[in-house]
């Protein structure tokens, strides 16, 4: 995403769904037209994002055509990660999420007004405007340090990845968290879309090969975990923007 820049687009209709059963299936090995469906390249039935780590990500308009908001902000206010790491100060970093939220919905808002997408379509199932912002996503924090305010919420995601790569028993063994973003997704069905939300943390594993003394090694880097997955549009935990 660039720099204080804003993307929008329009998730269209472009062809009724009797057309699309008449397309051959995607060619599999072997074919299974009934787990592989008819699909068209200019008619996705998926739309994500790349990582975010402060964006906001915004869905309005109807289900059947969302209109879908990528916005940034990244000379507002400083930077929350700088905020909650070196400064330790967690209501500063809330304040500066904050401050880019404000900014960043009020070009939003003038962009939707001056110049809005309306639906196209004959059937339209509205939806209130929601999105998803930098605390919904992910964890201020990397580098193995958690910034202030987080710690809670890394103490509680640490202890599932213990649970489930197994490694709860092993004492010379340490998980740390590398950093955190987020990805942003929408799948539609039966012509609606729903999008959701992903909580992505990336975390390293150290070893103590200490004899006597300890003397902690990374063993493994760049693991993924995700912490959370829900919708946010049209229901779920979307803001309001």
């Amino acid at each position: 995403m660039a720099r204080d820049q804003f993307l929008r687009t329009t998730l269209r209709k472009t062809r009724p769904q009797a057309q699309r059963n008449a397309k051959p299936a995607i060619a599999q090995n072997p074919p299974n037209p009934a787990a592989f469906p008819p699909q068209d390249t200019n008619d996705p039935d998926i739309f994500f994002t790349a990582g975010v780590n402060g964006c906001m990500v915004v869905v309005e308009g109807t289900r059947e055509e969302p209109v879908g908001y990528h916005c940034n902000a990244i000379s507002i206010a400083g930077s929350p990660m700088e905020a909650a790491l070196t400064a330790g100060d967690a209501g500063l970093a809330q304040n500066r999420i904050a401050a880019k939220v404000n900014s960043m919905s009020t070009r939003m808002d003038q962009m939707s007004t001056a110049d809005p997408k309306g639906a196209k379509g004959a059937v339209q199932t509205a939806a209130l405007r929601k999105g998803t912002i930098q605390t919904d996503y992910m964890i201020l924090g990397g580098g193995g340090e958690v910034g202030a305010g987080e710690e809670d919420q890394w103490s509680t995601i640490r202890s599932n990845i213990v649970r489930t790569i197994g490694i709860q028993r092993q004492s010379d063994k340490r998980v740390r968290l590398q950093n955190s973003v987020g990805t942003i997704f929408g799948h539609r069905s039966n012509g609606l879309w729903t999008f959701y939300l992903q909580k992505l943390v990336c975390y390293q594993i150290w070893r103590d090969v200490g004899k006597v003394f300890k003397n902690w090694q990374l063993d493994q880097g760049n693991l993924w975990y995700v912490a959370d997955c829900r919708e946010f549009w049209p229901n779920g935990a979307g803001h309001a923007i």
